[in-house]
């Protein structure tokens, strides 16, 4: 992604719609595509589900 894309709206991600992207910036400010891809709250998330994951595979190998 060209650094011009990262900072459209985010609403230009297929499947967020202008009203998403305005629920996103009342929540957590997030304007843009950039805004959105360094999100604190999306890095939680995702790092919250990798160790979920590797837990759920470190139960089944023991």
């Amino acid at each position: 992604m060209s650094s011009a894309r990262a900072d459209e709206p985010v609403s230009a991600i297929q499947g967020i719609s202008e009203g998403d992207a305005e629920l996103l910036k009342a929540a957590f400010n997030i304007k843009t595509i950039r805004d959105l891809a360094t999100s604190k709250y999306v890095a939680v998330a995702m790092n919250t589900f990798s160790l979920a994951a590797l837990i759920a595979l470190l139960v089944t190998l023991s």
